[in-house]
């Protein structure tokens, strides 16, 4: 798979909130694109991506 513009070998099929975990980020931290569309994170549990996906991971940060 894709990730950010770097290849990274994923060994079988995932759910984004795996995939998260595996970065141990905080899913309302981060934004998901698979493929060019944005996942909503009420479905990072049920959305699997797989090594011929493209992702995007965007960072949410807020503060002033």
């Amino acid at each position: 798979m894709t990730l950010n513009g770097k290849m990274h070998k994923l060994d079988e099929p995932i759910t984004i909130i795996d995939f998260v975990r595996n970065f141990k980020l905080n899913r309302n931290v981060v934004v998901i694109q698979v493929n060019g569309q944005t996942i909503p994170r009420s479905n990072y549990d049920t959305v699997m991506i797989d090594d011929a996906d493209v992702v995007q991971m965007t960072f949410v940060v807020s503060g002033g």
